[in-house]
């Protein structure tokens, strides 16, 4: 939609050219008395020119003020975007990087436009490099997003699964215990010792138990999380809800090769990671220690 400042400008251009026709011609038409109030498009032709620059000129800066809103309103809305993330399903990361990527694009093309209503008006009241900056750190958060492992369903991994085996902790990978036991989500990082086993895994594999240390040998210990995931190169990461906040809480993670995935009770070579609330005497509250067995 061509806007009526710019209209204006078309056609006190027209009327310049017009004039020009006219000085050229101006004896001719001089001898004519039909014509002789044509001697006045000049003048009218230079007062519109004069109207149409100011009111460009309004409607540029009038522009330049609504981009620059709008641009400043993108950068809020990156905060809400940060805010709104759990990233514990494939489909929340997935829904995540699309609004990050969306996100980008808008901010972009706000940034470009910003810069051409500041060209034009001289007005560069506002720094549009901090953008750059947002720009960067929205492309990072998109790679990271995108290095978490994939969650794989249990039942198509390990089909006869009944439960799984295992006998103390395996040293082909490494993973440090979490000891965060305040964040609503942590993440959970394993690197394979031996690159070449990654071919040989059938999913990575997460299990998080609650129990009291001292009814060991009781049936007394309950399911908080159950989760498999396909296995990558380089550092495996994963973000689950922190269930260490809880008391007595065991955290297992590790792998299942494909060799085992059809068994009823696969073995899981893992590493646990036990939080054992215990009463000191003196102490005002539990100390709480993270611990492996």
């Amino acid at each position: 939609m061509i806007n009526f400042p710019i209209i204006l400008f078309l056609s006190s251009i027209l009327l310049v050219l017009i004039s020009v026709v006219l000085i050229f011609f101006r004896d001719r038409i001089g001898r004519n008395k039909q014509y002789k109030e044509v001697k006045f498009i000049p003048l009218i032709s230079v007062l519109c020119i004069i109207g149409s620059v100011i009111a460009l000129n309004i409607y540029y800066l009038k522009q330049h003020d609504k981009e620059q809103t709008q641009f400043q309103q993108l950068l809020k809305n990156n905060e809400i975007i940060e805010k709104q993330r759990s990233l514990l399903t494939n489909n929340e990361r997935q829904l995540a990087i699309d609004s990050l990527k969306a996100y980008r694009t808008l901010l972009l093309r706000a940034i470009t436009k910003l810069k051409r209503q500041q060209y034009i008006t001289g007005k560069n009241s506002f720094p549009i490099d901090s953008a750059n900056a947002i720009l960067s750190q929205t492309g990072d958060e998109i790679q990271n997003i995108s290095s978490y492992n994939e969650i794989i369903a249990e039942k198509e991994t390990l089909p006869n699964s009944k439960g799984y085996t295992s006998s103390g902790n395996s040293s082909n990978f490494i993973f440090n215990c979490p000891n965060d036991q305040s964040s609503e989500f942590i993440d959970l990082k394993l690197t394979f010792v031996d690159q070449r086993l990654i071919d040989k895994i059938a999913c990575v594999f997460v299990s998080i138990t609650q129990g009291s240390p001292l009814e060991e040998n009781k049936p007394n210990v309950r399911s908080l999380f159950e989760q498999t995931y396909k296995v990558q190169h380089g550092v495996n990461k994963i973000k689950i809800r922190n269930y260490l906040k809880n008391p007595d809480v065991e955290l297992e993670i590790g792998y299942i090769l494909k060799s085992e995935r059809l068994k009823q009770f696969p073995v899981f070579e893992k590493v646990s990671c036990k939080n054992t609330t215990l009463n000191i005497r003196g102490s005002p509250k539990d100390a709480s220690i993270l611990r492996r067995p």
